[in-house]
């Protein structure tokens, strides 16, 4: 669905076919393809696909792709092409050098023209190009222009000699712009060959006279539009030769042919629609250029054409060039509008005074529309007082020349529409003096701005007006950087000669018009304001600023060097700057300024230096200095000096304080990742390089954490962070949670998470995390949960003992067997108590002889025994047992459920020395009388909301409470009990309650959302019946079960404070020239009225750009939208919350980045104005300064795992809350003392001397390692602990960093992993575990034995693979119809099935599958016994049967009671009995009265002395039976007996034949 078509249909094969081949094509490169938006649009965009192997669970490769969108790189890339392209195929030469002369750039056109391959040009000086009088000193007319900006050569088209390849010197025409770009200049030059031209001038044509010679293009065309003649005027226009072009169609020359006329396309139509008329339309040359032409056609008729008439047409056209005419028009069109948008204002009236122009900054400085006052006398915007003299004094001049006010510069009155009169700087000229007119417009600029002579206006050799600097005038001038390119007033000035006068009406050259500029002097003013307002800044800046002369005198001492140095500024004023510095730099300050006096030479000056300073007592301090040298006159003796000076001494300890935490953080081995507010990772140490494999921790910082993610969670993250900031609803901070993490090669791994957040004030929050790969312990706990479910789920009773026969667990399908309730019935309980007394009583001597002679009677063997259930029966049970192979570490310290109970005093402890090693055994068991199936429950846990640090409250659907959490009871002012059960309007103001029954119906009854699902603000009333100002957000629970009622649950964020804080912020700046701190002033409506040069530097707009916008411009969006209401609250209410204060900021650059500013404001008052300055300080180096320091130390303080810190005197000096935790002592407990107090005595004694020899000799054991020892609580408790020694120096001294973790629940994991394991390893009965989509993820050994194959072979396969093919086939099926419907025939059941080994032998298999979600996903355990020696079994129990049934002796059964239980068919035909009436009865129905009665005792007493008559008789034995009719017959008797696994009798068989 992303892809367009054409691919989207093939996509499908290319996985399919790198499923099964696993070629890569695309996967694991980069390509650029073709994307699909939703909109239908498709985009360029750069891929990169990875192959996420399978997982454990569902064996499934996962593919992700890395997408950007390449549109704006291929628009550059194509534009890039198209302007390298453009140049190549220029018909005329172009090359580029840059400064130095070095050949930039040589077209194809400069190639052909010089001779040379341009790669053999390219690098080189371009002087190679020039004769050698010309080469030889082209460098220094580069040099000469690089320092005075001279030019002489720049902009203007030059007649020039040229030297080719072969040395011949020809002319050329040559034109050279100059581009700046990144304060590096670069030269191109447009080159013509003149050879040609000059030729051309004199050549006459071939030919016809009259055609040939004439100036014009001409050719003739059949009526097709084949040229069948052409002249040499139009070869030489088109580019072509005559040979070239003859034969060719016209539309070659004349693409438009086809696009106009009646028929689009048809030659023939766009020549008819051509001829008769002039027609102006485009050409195109040869080389592909288009040029303008105004075209006429004739058309030529044959009268002698009989046939055919309208082939005999021809036709002749005529095409002149007008390129050079449309040019001018457009020009004079676009100088005609430089007059409209000329920023200053223009009226042109004519000798009478009526006006003739009226520019667009004129109407709006006067208010009118154009045609209110065109064709109107000038004097209607002038005040009644002028305007009645206003012709006199046209028609005087008129008469007598004399000026008073035309050439001058004259201040007089303007009154706009509405009356309103102005103050007007004028400066009036007479155009019929075209080449004069703008010579003074220079006194004018010159009065108007406060710029220097670099923005000066001169004449140049043709009295046109020019500037160097191509903007314009000066800077704050009506006539300035926005009036427009000075050109376009020449180009008006051409105009006028060109047309005979101005352009607003056919004038004779003779006539006089009057040309008015002018500007609103209303601001002139302000130049004063100026003074007094850079005087209040210099005294209200936060900065020490102090100005001394050439000789080093102090002549300014502001407020802020006062409070820095401690000296009244009439202490300082008049004396020598040296008094301010420390004697060593002072003694040898004189010496410096003398030397800057002679030779100009700046060393310091300009720049930014650190050094000291001394105060008025002495003390001395860091300070960084910046000094500014102010010219204020020619002669560089008066000049003076501004210094600027900044305290550093914090920030110098703060980067040595910091020394010893970024150590601590580098060597952690837990990760820690430090981010900012944005996301930006601002920390990343080198463990966290290590788990997240990233060689270095630049490839992070400065990143955005996302990086560290799994997608699906990287493009939610920004949000999160944007709603924390926002709510300050901690969800994440200040927990431990699991999470998903992704390594620098895509690879994702389990990860246990805890977030602090590090606050300081008024700095953006930096959030310190430690991370803990869960890869290992996830395996261990995934491996033991399955193993888990393998005992929990299966159907074979299992039971684990220990050496002394003790019941250490056992699984759930053991109670039952033995007719217990409970698992803890018999754990802890020696397993003899399952046992018959006779075997009970011999069984711990048993385990014992075992232990000590290793010899196997009963292990590694599978035998019947008889086993005991607790209402004191017997039944028989098939029993397996196997010895543990568990390591001996591990087995000492296993916990098992009995430990609780009868083993806790066997289990080692701390302190009492070393324990017997432990054995376990584990006894599968099976019922041969009867089986049972094992039921699970699942349980569903309710989510905790109680402990909710938002207010929260849920309501059923009619609105009545049914939770009201503390934060509630806390905001809203009631308590639970008053709340629940009640309906929520009680929280809502009454407007909103009224309406909000009626709200919950309508939901109910359309579904339609309103307010669900969304974030509103709303009002909300407490118990005191304040209305407040709160945000909510609502949420529908629905039934779990879909079939019950919805409720509704709501969080509740107070807006009050927030809505405050809104009103109370403001940001206020002002501005100073010089100062190396940027400042801005702004007036009470927030318009930027200063803006200083550090400001351009530090925000990066030129102060044009700024001055007169509203400082807004620099603040992020969510400041600037509500900047103004923040002027206007404090224009109203005069409450002071930022002026006067010092606060860290965020602001903006120009070009979007965000900037990070320590801001004072301060309030000043000029003219009755207010005013404010803000000085904006660059806060980033100290802010990262800083916040490494702080994240460091939180490291530390904050670190999960123990730290400690001891010296070389091996004492603690640091000892964080994790140690404390771990081993129990407080950090004054600790401090000072020896770090051997931490360990046994067998170690603490030896301790100190593995230091001393270290030092002594350098070499560790120790150091660097991750090593594995004992330690030891306060308590007195001995744990195992992970421990990593560091070693840093610090000032001289050695210190070591150790972390030490315990690791005892570890090791304990990893034991139950290893004994879980071998129970799985040792499992009787085969099992396969299988995932939702049938991969197997368990093979056990027994099922490797049974199938054939090795684990190896089938993990990560599906499980049809052990299937016949035609159940194979089915089985995807079977599990996707299962997994939607639910729907169980298999699962919970036992049912006999064929399966199919490796070499492919079915064999019959009894299956047992159930169902256990683990982690949310579905898997599938299936428990096989094999049933082949089953049906091998049955088939001969079969045939037993029919041998029994047809043997001709009646046969029949007994057990030891003398119950039949067999009677045969022989028997049913001697008897007479029908086999229901005798199976379960006595035998003796069958003997005769007498003999029946003494039966059951005979029966007796050989049960009870064994000793033999009937049984087992070498030969049959006459008796006497009884049929149904109570006929009496002699019959011979055999009698056999079975025997138990006791050896004691349970069945009896009677062969008998009648005599």
């Amino acid at each position: 669905m992303l892809m367009p078509e054409e691919f989207a249909a093939r996509h499908d094969s290319y996985l399919a076919t790198y499923l099964r081949t696993h070629e890569k094509h695309i996967i694991d490169t980069n390509r650029r393809v073709t994307g699909l938006r939703k909109s239908g649009d498709v985009f360029p965009m750069d891929i990169s696909v990875k192959e996420v192997k399978a997982s454990e669970f569902d064996g499934m490769s996962t593919f992700l792709g890395y997408i950007r969108d390449a549109t704006e790189d291929l628009e550059l890339h194509r534009a890039s092409l198209v302007n390298e392209t453009v140049t190549n195929l220029a018909p005329i030469p172009i090359i580029g050098i840059d400064p130095i002369g070095k050949i930039l750039k040589f077209n194809a056109a400069a190639s052909k023209l010089w001779g040379y391959d341009h790669k053999k040009v390219l690098g080189q000086n371009v002087k190679m190009l020039m004769p050698d009088n010309v080469a030889s000193v082209h460098d220094r007319y580069l040099d000469q222009y690089a320092k005075t900006g001279k030019r002489r050569l720049i902009g203007a088209e030059r007649i020039l000699e040229a030297k080719k390849a072969d040395g011949s010197i020809f002319p050329v025409k040559g034109l050279i712009r100059e581009i700046k770009r990144d304060n590096i200049n670069t030269f191109i030059g447009y080159v013509v060959d003149y050879s040609s031209e000059r030729q051309q001038a004199g050549l006459k044509g071939l030919g016809d006279a009259v055609v040939e010679n004439h100036p014009v293009a001409i050719l003739n065309m059949d009526y097709v539009g084949v040229l069948t003649k052409v002249n040499r005027s139009l070869c030489f226009e088109f580019g072509y030769n005559e040979r070239d072009i003859l034969g060719q169609n016209i539309v070659q020359l004349l693409p438009v042919i086809l696009t106009c006329g009646s028929k689009q396309g048809d030659i023939l139509s766009g020549i008819e629609w051509l001829a008769g008329k002039v027609r102006r339309i485009q050409g195109r040359r040869k080389s592909g250029e288009l040029l303008q032409l105004e075209v006429t056609i004739e058309e030529v008729k044959d009268a002698d054409a009989i046939t055919e008439p309208e082939k005999a047409k021809s036709f002749v056209g005529y095409l002149r060039n007008i390129t050079q005419e449309v040019t001018m028009e457009s020009r004079q069109a676009i100088n005609m509008a430089c007059l409209d948008i000329s920023p200053v204002p223009i009226v042109v009236s004519d000798a009478t005074g009526t006006i003739v122009q009226f520019s667009i900054a004129a109407r709006k400085l006067w208010k009118y529309d154009l045609n209110e006052v065109l064709g109107k006398n000038v004097s209607m915007l002038m005040p009644e007082h002028i305007r009645v003299h206003h012709n006199d004094f046209i028609h005087r001049y008129n008469q007598t020349g004399i000026k008073k006010m035309i050439d001058n510069v004259t201040i007089s009155e303007g009154q706009d529409k509405y009356g309103n009169p102005f103050p007007l700087e004028i400066c009036i000229k007479d155009i019929t003096r075209p080449s004069k007119h703008f010579a003074d417009m220079r006194l004018l600029a010159r009065r108007s701005t406060t710029s220097s002579s670099d923005n000066q206006m001169y004449l140049d050799s043709d009295e046109e007006l020019n500037s160097p600097n191509p903007i314009g005038v000066g800077v704050g001038s009506p006539f300035g950087p926005n009036s427009g390119n000075n050109n376009s007033n020449s180009a008006t000035t051409q105009q006028m000669k060109d047309r005979g006068g101005f352009p607003a009406g056919n004038v004779a050259r003779d006539s006089r018009y009057f040309i008015a500029y002018m500007r609103n002097a209303a601001r002139d003013g302000e130049a004063q304001e100026v003074i007094e307002r850079n005087a209040l800044i210099s005294e209200l800046s936060p900065i020490p600023l102090i100005q001394i002369d050439l000789y080093g005198t102090v002549l300014m001492f502001n407020k802020a060097a006062e409070e820095e140095f401690g000296y009244a500024r009439e202490e300082v004023h008049g004396r020598n700057v040296r008094m301010l510095m420390p004697d060593d730099i002072a003694k040898h300050h004189d010496q410096y300024v003398a030397n800057y006096r002679k030779t100009r030479v700046r060393k310091v000056i300009g720049s930014l230096t650190r050094t000291k300073a001394k105060r008025k007592n002495g003390e001395l301090f860091a300070v960084e200095l910046m000094i500014d040298e102010v010219i204020v006159d020619e002669d560089p003796d008066q000049n003076t000096y501004i210094g600027y000076i900044r305290n550093v001494t914090e920030e110098q300890r703060l980067s040595k304080a910091n020394q010893l935490s970024s150590v601590v953080s580098d060597l952690s081995p837990t990760p820690l990742v430090a981010i900012n507010a944005r996301g930006i990772v601002v920390n990343f140490n080198e463990a966290a390089c290590r788990t997240f494999k990233y060689s270095s921790s630049s490839q992070v910082i400065n990143h955005n954490v996302k990086m560290l993610m799994p997608d699906e969670v990287a493009i939610v993250h920004d949000g999160y962070l944007t709603a924390y900031a926002k709510t300050g609803e901690k969800h994440i901070i200040d927990s431990t949670r699991q999470i998903t993490a992704k390594r620098s090669d895509g690879t994702l791994f389990p990860a246990e998470l805890a977030v602090k957040e590090i606050t300081h004030q008024g700095q953006e929050s930096t959030f310190l995390s430690y991370i803990r790969d869960l890869t290992f312990n996830m395996q261990i706990a995934h491996t033991k949960r399955v193993t888990d479910v393998v005992q929990s789920l299966s159907t074979v009773p299992m039971i684990i003992i220990d050496h002394l026969g003790i019941i250490q667990d056992l699984n759930r399908a053991t109670p039952p067997m033995f007719g217990y309730l409970d698992e803890l019935d018999l754990i802890g309980s020696n397993v003899s108590i399952l046992m018959t007394d006779a075997v009970g009583r011999h069984h711990d001597n048993y385990i014992n002889q075992y232990l000590k002679t290793k010899q196997k009677h009963v292990i590694d063997t599978t035998r019947p025994v008889i086993a005991l259930r607790r209402d004191g029966s017997t039944f028989t049970a098939e029993l397996s047992v196997r010895e543990l192979d568990v390591p001996e570490d591990f087995a000492n310290m296993r916990g098992t459920r009995a430990d609780s109970r009868s083993l806790s005093s066997t289990l080692p402890t701390p302190n009492s020395g070393p324990q017997k090693a432990r054995k376990f055994f584990i006894a599968y068991l099976r019922n041969m009388d009867a089986r049972f199936e094992m039921e699970r429950n699942l349980s569903i846990n309710t989510a905790i909301t109680r402990g909710s640090a938002v207010p929260l409250i849920i309501i059923n659907k009619n609105g009545i409470v049914q939770q009201f959490v503390p934060a509630a009871e806390q905001f809203f002012g009631y308590r639970e009990e008053d709340v629940i059960g009640k309906n929520v309007k009680m929280l809502m103001p009454d407007d909103v309650a009224f309406h909000h029954d009626s709200y919950l119906s309508e939901y109910h009854r359309t579904k339609i959302k309103k307010v669900l699902d969304t974030t509103r603000l709303v009002h909300a009333k407490k118990a005191n019946g304040t209305i407040v100002p709160v945000s909510i957000t609502i949420r529908e629970i629905p039934s779990k079960s879909g079939i019950g009622e919805s409720d509704f649950i709501g969080y509740v964020l107070d807006q009050s404070k927030a809505h405050a804080v809104e009103m109370a912020l403001a940001t206020t700046v002002a501005v100073r020239e010089m100062l190396p701190v940027a400042i801005i002033s702004i007036n009470d409506k927030g318009m930027v009225r200063e803006f200083n040069r550090e400001a351009e530097k530090f925000f990066g707009y030129n102060r044009v750009e700024v001055m007169g916008q509203n400082v807004n411009i620099l603040m992020t969006h969510d400041v600037a939208r509500v900047h103004d209401a923040y002027l206007e609250a404090y224009r109203r209410t005069l409450v002071r919350h930022i002026i006067g204060s010092t606060r860290s900021v965020v602001g903006k650059h120009k070009d979007g980045t965000e900037l990070y500013i320590e801001l004072q404001v301060s309030e000043f008052i000029v003219d009755h104005q207010r005013c404010f300055v803000g000085f904006a300080n660059d806060r980033r180096a100290g802010m990262e300064l800083e916040q490494s320091n702080r994240i460091n130390n939180a490291m530390i303080s904050l670190a999960t795992h123990p730290i400690i810190t001891i010296d070389s005197l091996n004492n603690i000096n640091h000892f964080n809350p994790a140690a404390e935790k771990q081993f129990g002592y407080n950090f004054e407990e600790v401090f000072g003392q020896n770090v051997k107090m931490l360990m046994p005595s067998q170690i603490a004694e030896m301790h100190d001397s593995y230091i001393a020899r270290y030092k002594s000799t350098g070499q560790s054991r120790v150091i660097n390692q991750l090593r594995h020892v004992t330690a030891l609580r306060k308590n007195g408790d001995q744990f195992k602990a992970e421990i990593t020694v560091r070693r840093i120096d610090h000032d001289g001294q050695m210190l070591f960093v150790a972390y030490c973790r315990d690791i005892s629940r570890e090791l304990e994991s990893r034991s139950n992993s290893i004994f879980a394991s071998a129970i799985s390893a040792l499992m009787p009965d085969p099992f396969v575990a299988i995932n939702s989509e049938g991969i197997v993820l368990v093979f056990s050994h027994a099922a490797c034995q049974l199938f054939e194959y090795n684990q190896a072979d089938v993990i990560g396969c599906n499980v049809s693979m052990l299937m016949p093919p035609e159940v194979a086939i089915e089985h995807n099926s079977f599990l996707k119809r299962y997994s939607q419907t639910r729907e169980k025939h298999i699962i919970g059941k036992k049912r006999r099935v064929v399966a199919k080994t490796k070499s492919k032998k079915l064999i019959d298999v009894e299956l047992h599958i159930n169902e256990k979600i683990i982690e949310g996903k579905r898997f599938y355990f299936g428990y096989i016994r094999d049933c082949t020696h089953d049906s091998e079994l049955a088939l001969q129990t079969e045939i037993g049967e029919a041998l029994v049934e047809f043997n001709p002796h009646a046969i029949i059964t007994i057990d030891t009671s003398g119950t039949i239980t067999r009677f045969n068919a022989t028997a049913e035909t001697l008897f007479q009995f029908d086999r229901q009436l005798v199976i379960g009865k006595n035998v003796n129905i069958l003997m005769p009265a007498l003999t029946a009665r003494r039966h059951d005792q005979y029966l007796l007493n050989y049960l009870r002395t064994g000793v033999k008559r009937i049984v087992d008789a070498q030969n049959p034995r006459e008796v006497t039976a009884e049929k149904k009719n109570g006929d009496t017959f002699a019959a011979y008797l055999s009698v056999r007996q079975l025997l138990d696994t006791e050896g004691k009798p349970s069945m009896f068989i009677g062969f008998i034949r009648p005599v």
